[in-house]
């Protein structure tokens, strides 16, 4: 074999090297990359899902809270809308009317009391939607940046024709010094 033919191949064979080299760094940094972005999302995902799964426990609550205390203060109201029938020797029609407008107003507050909280819960549920969404076009993004970068990784062909190329080119270089 001519020292030419070894020139060729030992060139064609570096460059075969250091094209599958540099596309293993391309495809690690790329997977690197898209996990690091991953791992970023879900732990933003998960801090901002925990703190409205907090809301919306400390929502239950409060609408609990505020029912309770509509129940007491209704009872406390026809407590005092049935001493003063007494008082004033009420009864009959009369004394089921003035228990049906503290009944009705009673329930008025707890219908606003609830749709209150409906109000909150659903914007709640749309936080929590936005931050699915925005999780998600967070991958998409960094999919579309893996798919770019793994794009950057040369072919079979092309690492073959620069072999080829590079082969050539160290056969020439050890022609000029060894004519």
């Amino acid at each position: 074999m001519s020292a030419t033919a070894i020139a060729a191949g030992v060139m064609a064979g570096l460059s075969i090297l250091g094209d599958d080299a540099a596309n293993r760094k391309i495809e690690d940094q790329a997977n690197m990359n898209f996990n690091a972005t991953l791992n970023t999302l879900d732990q933003q995902y998960g801090v901002g899902i925990a703190g409205l799964k907090d809301q919306a426990g400390e929502l239950r609550q409060q609408v609990g809270m505020q029912l309770t205390e509509l129940l007491f203060q209704r009872r406390g109201a026809e407590g005092q809308v049935s001493t003063g029938n007494v008082e004033r020797n009420i009864y009959g029609q009369t004394a089921a009317k003035s228990q049906a407008v503290v009944s009705m107003n009673a329930s008025l507050a707890e219908d606003q009391i609830i749709q209150s909280g409906e109000a909150a819960a659903a914007d709640i549920g749309s936080q929590m939607r936005t931050a699915k969404y925005q999780r998600e076009a967070g991958i998409y993004s960094a999919s579309n940046q893996r798919a770019q970068a793994m794009a950057n990784i040369k072919s079979t062909f092309e690492i073959a024709t620069g072999a080829l190329k590079a082969g050539i080119g160290g056969a020439s270089t050890y022609k000029s010094f060894n004519p």
